[in-house]
């Protein structure tokens, strides 16, 4: 049977429930669709693109060789992590039209529960600007309006604000 990820409103951690599996297999991305992927989670792809990086060539990337490439020491701790568990073909915990845009949405509801507060951060205005038409979103970004440090409840304010005027203006009720 098809499976698919629920959000934990409270964690952004997910709970498989039965519904239709998506999942997202990097090793089937082009070279655009590996760049927007990149792009999408605030990475400047511009030296990924000169040097010619497939999605393929991405999934084999060491923490050092990110850094090479661009990435910060944390951003390229978080990819090596997070490509694993996409080649592995996790299921995806929002559904999107468009694969690429599903699988970021995954990585940063998960970055969502780092410990650093500055990826949390990150992650939830990164969330916001996604435009997703699934409101599953918000509860994730709602529930961080608790975290204890105030640049993380700042994001999730803003980002509550940004998906409000997206055309989801029950996310504020």
């Amino acid at each position: 049977p098809k499976r698919k990820a629920a959000v934990d409103a409270d964690s952004g951690s997910s709970a498989a429930s039965p519904a239709r599996a998506s999942k997202a297999d990097p090793k089937t991305w082009t070279d655009a669709q590996t760049l927007q992927f990149l792009q999408a989670l605030g990475i400047d792809a511009t030296q990924f693109e000169q040097d010619g990086v497939t999605a393929e060539v991405l999934l084999v990337l060491t923490e050092e060789e990110f850094v090479t490439l661009g990435t910060g020491k944390v951003q390229a701790r978080l990819l090596v992590s997070e490509l694993a568990s996409l080649k592995q073909g996790i299921a995806l915990e929002l559904d999107s039209s468009d694969p690429i845009i599903a699988a970021v949405a995954t990585v940063l509801l998960r970055r969502m529960s780092d410990e650093d507060t500055a990826v949390r951060a990150q992650s939830i205005g990164a969330l916001a600007q996604l435009k997703l038409s699934d409101r599953r979103a918000a509860a994730p970004v709602a529930a961080k309006l608790k975290d204890p440090h105030p640049l993380v409840r700042r994001a999730a304010a803003s980002a509550l604000a940004t998906l409000a005027e997206q055309g989801d203006k029950k996310v504020i009720e």
